[in-house]
Formats: structure tokens, sequence, C-alpha cells
């Protein structure tokens, strides 16, 4: 009875280990696209700060430019609320 409830633990974190790889995924591809925009942006600087500061840059610049980055912002949030939930379960 032991092994079982130890087979269900184990497979638990792979899923959980799956989850989170696939939410480091979508927050990396947001990430990116937030480099892009920041990059074709007036200013080349908000691409050097969101590359330089992953979260904070990021999200600093979804909200300072929200009408343009928000396709980009979301995806970003996304992953990073789901990789959060998906650590936790670990």
């Amino acid at each position: 009875m032991m092994a079982m409830t130890s087979g269900f633990f184990v497979l638990g974190g792979i899923c959980g280990a799956i989850g989170a790889g696939v939410a480091a995924l979508i927050a990396v591809f947001g990430w990116v696209w937030l480099i892009v925009q920041g990059f074709r942006d007036k200013s080349w600087w908000w691409g050097l700060i969101v590359m330089l500061l992953p979260p904070i840059g990021g999200i600093l610049f979804g909200f300072m430019r929200w009408p343009k980055t928000k396709q980009a912002f979301i995806i970003y949030c996304l992953g990073l609320l789901l990789g959060g939930g998906s650590a936790a379960s670990l």
C-alpha cells in the first residue's frame, strides 16, 4: 500500500515539473517579445531595461506602454503566474 502512494507522489512531481517547464516557456516567449518591443520603442533604453531586469523591467514596460505591449505583457504575466503555481505544487 505504501508503494502505491509513493507512486502518486512521483507522478505528481513529474506533472508539476512539466507544468513549471511549460509555464517557463510561456514566460520566456512573452519576455523576448517584450524585449523586441522595447528595442523598437522610441528609446532603446526600454529594451535594455526589460532585458537586464527581467521581472521588474517587463512589468514596468508593460504598464508604461500598455496599448503597444498588451498581448506580450499578458503572455508574460500568464507565464509568471502559472510558473509560480506550478513551482508551489512541487
